[in-house]
């Protein structure tokens, strides 16, 4: 399961935007925000889709956010 809440404070850290982000990983913005309301409708592309546009390249911190 999604941690939700670290994946917004991560997006939050960044400082990227639900617009630029969503371009980022080829969603609309309602996809974007609705993936983030229903975590359990984030698949593992959608996982890696995530990491890539945040560049998060610290495994540790991919496994707690995306298989907490």
């Amino acid at each position: 399961m999604v941690n939700v809440d670290l994946l917004k404070a991560e997006i939050e850290d960044v400082g990227i935007t639900d617009v630029r982000l969503a371009e980022k990983m080829g969603f609309s913005v309602n996809t974007l925000k609705n993936k983030l309301e229903k975590p359990h409708t984030i698949t593992a592309d959608d996982a890696y889709r995530f990491a890539q546009a945040l560049r998060i390249s610290d495994n540790d911190k991919i496994i707690h956010i995306f298989l907490s």
